[in-house]
């Protein structure tokens, strides 16, 4: 089985309920007919089911089994601006300034409803800057226990089998930090394996990277931050 088709069987068999608050967007629709006829998880749009409706029809898309909520007039809108106004306390933040936040921002809502386990994920990042969606999941999920550096990874898929883990890379933190610490560095690549032995059922080998192959670039401030992320890995 290859790697894409073993994640779907595992979502399948999880049955997550899946928040999607970029739901007006055409691609987000389009990826919900995908799901829905893969059966990979329970998926919830935001936004309006006329327009949603609407854009579906027109590009021929089944929605049904999909849940479509409109953050301005969802039942749990109280809760969370309660939940908000709880979390972020010592930041002061008023009632009116949650309520403008979560219904002007679908992805603060959707992360909201994570955090208070009416949800168990969102995905977002079609229309809403990478930011805009970390700012929301960081503010308002948390990292996991222990984590002091947030970061991101992409997989990298490769048609040689030979390389990686069976052709799969994990490469990171190209979303979050623009220029990280050795510390920092080092934080990543842990979050990095962690993420690997998570998805691909394998002990990870960790390559630290600059434009220095082996010191061969000279010395520099990004070159010696690698060498001390690595000695701290």
């Amino acid at each position: 089985m290859e790697f894409i088709e073993r994640i779907y069987e595992r979502a399948r068999k999880a049955k997550k309920r899946i928040l999607l608050p970029e739901g007006e967007d055409v691609r987000v629709l389009k990826a919900v007919d995908f799901m829905l006829k893969q059966g990979i998880c329970v998926p919830v749009l935001m936004g309006s089911a006329k327009r949603i409706s609407s854009i579906a029809k027109k590009e021929r898309l089944t929605l049904k089994g999909a849940e479509i909520i409109d953050g301005k007039e969802c039942k749990n809108l109280e809760k969370y601006i309660a939940l908000y106004c709880e979390i972020r306390k010592h930041k002061k933040v008023r009632e009116e300034e949650a309520r403008r936040l979560i219904t002007e921002n679908p992805v603060f809502y959707s992360a909201l409803s994570v955090r208070s386990g009416d949800s168990d994920g969102f995905v977002a990042g079609a229309s809403t800057t990478t930011r805009d969606v970390a700012k929301a999941a960081i503010y308002c999920i948390g990292p996991l226990e222990g984590t002091k550096t947030v970061s991101s990874s992409s997989i990298i898929i490769l048609p040689d089998k030979g390389l990686g883990s069976n052709g799969i890379f994990i490469y990171a933190d190209a979303g979050i930090i623009p220029d990280p610490t050795a510390e920092q560095l080092c934080d990543i690549a842990i979050a990095a394996a962690r993420m690997a032995r998570l998805l691909l059922d394998d002990e990870p080998r960790v390559a630290m990277l600059s434009y220095s192959t082996k010191g061969s670039g000279g010395s520099g401030k990004s070159i010696e931050k690698v060498q001390e992320a690595t000695r701290l890995v």
